[in-house]
């Protein structure tokens, strides 16, 4: 993936903070930063009543989340 700045543990909370706003319960099973840059991430979630896993982009600029799609194993 290139050489993508590690994503902090500022950004980290920012990121679960955003997705709680938005209703969002579950595990993070990974987060990073987007080819784009910015602050714009990908973000892997795990549902914490479904136990889904999904793929989201997610902007802390526009403080917006789109999900992309399901990811199976």
């Amino acid at each position: 993936m290139g050489n993508l700045a590690t994503v902090t543990p500022a950004e980290t909370m920012k990121l679960v903070s955003l997705f709680r706003k938005n209703g969002f319960r579950g595990e993070y099973a990974s987060i990073a930063h987007c080819e784009t840059g910015g602050e714009d991430y990908t973000v892997v979630m795990v549902d914490a009543k479904t136990s889904v896993k999904g793929l989201f982009h997610a902007s802390l600029a526009d403080h917006t989340i789109q999900f992309q799609h399901v990811i199976t194993n």
